[in-house]
């Protein structure tokens, strides 16, 4: 599997997927949509202060995707 970025279509996933299942993340996305099910009262958009703390904060990091990934990684 692979990922590939791009400034227009944004990620996408290439590949195989894998239909390797996670317990505890299946059990939290059950609690998750059935919480949002319940409450969609309680759904909220980030506050644009947030995100402005964000970008500003990541605004001099400097990310080569072509770059190889030192280590092992496991997907």
């Amino acid at each position: 599997m692979a990922f590939y970025v791009d400034d227009e279509r944004g990620v996408s996933v290439l590949g195989e997927a894998v239909n390797a299942s996670d317990p505890v993340v299946d059990s939290f996305l059950t609690f998750l949509a059935k919480d949002i099910e319940v409450r969609p009262q309680m759904l909220a958009t980030l506050p644009s202060a947030l995100v402005d703390r964000v970008a500003a904060l990541t605004k001099i990091m400097k990310v080569d995707l072509d770059a190889p990934i030192d280590g092992e990684v496991d997907l």
